[in-house]
């Protein structure tokens, strides 16, 4: 939650006055070195592949590594943010994945998002609504805590997860 509420208000604060982007990376990168390492399930300490026998231990770079994952995927959601329908198209495409790779077709947690973001994109492309800094903050760290934990829970593996996030 504190991650989730520290992405939304860095981006809602954006959206109101623009800050630097300097500002936004300390707090967030800030906001990640202080939270990830209290939830060892959210940190991604080896590095496994669907058809390789070889797994990549990260050891002492895994809480580096998740962090970069999890910036790199905010970055990539706030520069798809730009045309109408781009993120919350993203965000539903990427729940539709996890809830076939989980085979968790009833949980409502990923129901919820999956509704809301069905929600937010008709009004996006209507042109009545739009995600903003503070959508795209939110979408892309629940997505990006929502990987880890499938992959974590071995549902996914990370070729899997790179080639679904760089499909678009």
């Amino acid at each position: 939650l504190i991650i989730f509420l520290v992405f939304f208000l860095v981006g809602l604060r954006d959206d109101q006055k623009s800050m630097s982007p300097t500002t936004k990376i300390w707090i967030l990168l800030t906001t990640l070195f202080i939270t990830l390492p209290t939830f060892q399930s959210l940190i991604v300490d080896k590095i496994a592949f669907k058809n390789l026998s070889y797994v990549i231990n990260l050891h002492g770079a895994s809480i580096y590594f998740t962090i970069f994952a999890i910036f790199a995927l905010y970055n990539a959601l706030n520069f798809a943010d730009g045309s109408n329908g781009v993120a919350g198209s993203l965000g539903i495409f990427w729940i539709l994945f996890l809830i076939i790779k989980s085979n968790n077709f009833s949980n409502f947690y990923y129901q919820a998002i999956l509704f809301s973001l069905l929600i937010v994109l008709y009004f996006n492309v209507k042109e009545k609504l739009f995600l903003g800094n503070s959508g795209s903050g939110l979408l892309s760290s629940i997505i990006a805590l929502l990987l880890i934990k499938e992959y974590k829970n071995n549902n996914l593996f990370c070729d899997e997860i790179f080639l679904v996030l760089f499909l678009p």
